[in-house]
């Protein structure tokens, strides 16, 4: 009895490793189809920010994208960080961890926070980008490539300043000590006040967003409606040229309203429980954003011009350098022994 007795623990935790095992099993394949989704985040928006940094005859549009498609591969990884965390603690069985500690490990929030603000603020400075070029002409003339890039800083620089201010506001709003789920989920570790700050900074962005372009596209079919008459050919391919680009900010913006603003609009309604279309939309949003970036960079005639000096280029490199590595490794020439035999004889 003795014996059976001092058995059973054992016993009890082999089982209780098992059913923790087989746990972390399911949640694994769960969580598949979520990984998937950031890494394809992740593979689609990196290749569309080598192909926008490959062009070197760059418009100043292209700046604001290509900062869009590092916003993209930021949500990308953020993803990506954050279900490899949640795979470990189901494996590990950790369940709470101290806020302080999540705060400090919470790396997918400082990703995913830092490429949400940041892409609303592309698509802000896009909208801006086509009022400014079809309102006023002479001053977007002003403008240079070096002013964009100039734009682009400042707003990476302004997303990291708004993530750091809700990071800390719980510093001083709640207990850093406190016991919290270990999985460090972004409506534990932040302030209810922080959490309504990040919604209303991105919804405000996405409204003006919408304004602006919606006074964009008005002026300029107003304008070229006067304009018709006239016969400049070159003004007539610049309305081309802007039309065109209004289409890019268009598609941009449809995409942003129904799988980002709609949502969060929604969401921010108490009544109403929508936590799945919220979880939907967190991965639908990077996800045709990098899309139509990827699409924006194979019709671009210039970018996919200049994609394909790269790859010619590299392909290049690499003949070159295999057929060093081929003749460096090649045997010796095999020395004629006929003739050395005849030459000693003669000798």
């Amino acid at each position: 009895m003795g014996i059976e007795n001092i058995g059973e623990p054992y016993i009890a935790t082999a089982a209780a490793d098992e059913n923790i095992a087989a746990d972390g099993y399911e949640y694994m394949l769960s969580a598949i189809p979520f990984i998937i989704a950031s890494v394809f985040i992740c593979v689609i928006s990196g290749l569309s920010l080598i192909a926008l940094k490959s062009c070197k005859n760059k418009r100043k549009q292209d700046n604001f994208i290509s900062g869009l498609a590092t916003s993209c591969l930021m949500l990308g990884i953020g993803h990506c960080i954050m279900w490899t965390r949640k795979i470990v603690m189901k494996h590990k069985s950790t369940t709470v961890i101290p806020r302080r500690q999540c705060m400090l490990e919470s790396a997918h929030h400082f990703f995913n926070k830092i490429g949400e603000y940041s892409s609303a603020g592309f698509i802000l400075l896009l909208s801006v980008d086509r009022c400014i070029a079809i309102l006023l002409p002479a001053l977007y003339q002003q403008f240079t490539v070096n002013n964009c890039r100039q734009l682009v800083i400042i707003n990476f620089a302004f997303s990291t300043l708004i993530y750091l201010i809700t990071l800390l506001m719980p510093i001083y709003l709640s207990d850093i000590d406190e016991l919290i789920s270990a999985h460090c989920l972004y409506s534990e570790i932040f302030t209810p006040r922080g959490r309504k700050l990040n919604s209303i900074l991105i919804l405000c962005m996405h409204y003006a967003s919408v304004l602006l372009f919606i006074v964009a596209a008005s002026a300029m079919r107003y304008i070229q409606r006067r304009q018709q008459q006239l016969q400049n050919t070159i003004r007539q391919l610049q309305w081309k040229l802007e039309k065109r680009l209004i289409n890019v900010v268009f598609i941009l913006l449809l995409s942003t309203i129904v799988t980002s603003v709609l949502p969060m609009t929604i969401a921010r309604v108490e009544s109403w429980n929508f936590k799945s279309l919220k979880d939907i939309a967190e991965y639908l949003f990077p996800v045709l954003l990098s899309l139509e970036i990827a699409i924006y960079c194979i019709v671009n005639k210039r970018i996919r011009m200049s994609v394909l000096q790269l790859f010619n280029g590299e392909m290049r490199r690499i003949t070159m350098v295999r057929k060093v590595f081929t003749r460096s490794n090649a045997p010796p020439p095999a020395v004629d022994t006929t003739m050395a035999t005849v030459d000693h004889q003669l000798a």
